[in-house]
């Protein structure tokens, strides 16, 4: 793994030249592959329903790519507006900032609120949620970035936010149905390393790349929204199978020891479990 780490990562410095960049990227990956080697030895059944199952690895991807969009319209909407209006940061930080927040908060709360009641009726629901978020700020963002002046930049602004927000609590809640609740901690790091690793250390980054390369940073901007239909695809995979997936993770994880403890070889009690 470690090889294949480092000659990957030497291929990215060389196309792109960001020695930083790659070399922190490699070390997370690196440091990603071991704990989920770890895993698969110290306790089989948790690595059996989150690394051992294709949908869940999709499901990194996909929610990953719905964290670039996010990464990157929150990170960059304030120095766009900055460099294209010609305006300070206090006055972009109370136009942008403060309504953002604000948008951001209900747009998961009410992401959640229907992920929730659509999951009610359909074992596909928070996945579909998901979906949704992930084409319904597109319009906006084009919009926002072609804005004429920055009273319609602003006033749009909070929309985006709150849309692109809407997928969080479900992004979360899906991976908990993948897993017996004794690995909700460890699912939810796997949610965290799919939003770090995918969204974070490349929206921002390659929205930079490209802006850097081009001249143009509307231009960087918009160009990560090719991981919506990435998203996409990803996520309407992970639905066909979700139904399934939930109803036979107790069987899953009894066919890779669960109960048994691996590090000693004796069994869990009921307690225990």
């Amino acid at each position: 793994m470690l090889i294949g780490v480092v000659v990957a990562m030497t291929l990215m410095v060389a196309l792109t030249g960001d020695v930083v960049q790659w070399t922190a990227y490699g070390t997370g990956l690196y440091a990603i592959t071991s704990w989920a080697q770890t895993l698969r030895f110290t306790d089989r059944p948790t690595f059996r329903l989150i690394w051992g199952t294709p949908e869940v690895l999709l499901a990194i991807v996909g929610f990953g790519g719905l964290a670039v969009v996010t990464y990157c319209v929150t990170f960059w909407t304030a120095p766009y507006a900055m460099r294209a209006f010609h305006l300070d940061a206090q006055t972009v930080g109370v136009a942008i900032g403060i309504p953002g927040a604000l948008a951001a908060a209900v747009g998961v709360i009410l992401g959640g609120r229907l992920s929730d009641a659509w999951k009610s009726r359909d074992a596909r629901g928070r996945v579909y949620t998901c979906m949704i978020a992930a084409v319904m700020p597109v319009p906006f963002v084009v919009a926002q970035y072609h804005a004429p002046d920055f009273t319609t930049y602003a006033l749009i602004s909070p929309v985006v936010y709150g849309l692109a927000n809407m997928w969080v609590g479900s992004a979360v809640a899906t991976y908990q149905d993948f897993v017996l609740p004794r690995m909700y901690g460890t699912v939810g790091a796997v949610y965290l390393i799919g939003s770090t690793m995918i969204g974070l250390a490349l929206g921002p980054y390659g929205t930079g790349k490209v802006a850097t390369l081009t001249g143009d940073l509307r231009l960087g901007i918009l160009s990560m929204l090719v991981f919506v239909p990435v998203t996409l695809a990803c996520l309407w995979w992970v639905s066909r199978g979700m139904a399934i997936l939930e109803e036979t993770k107790a069987e899953r994880a009894a066919a890779s020891g669960e109960g048994a403890d691996f590090g000693t070889g004796l069994t869990r009690g009921p307690t225990q479990l």
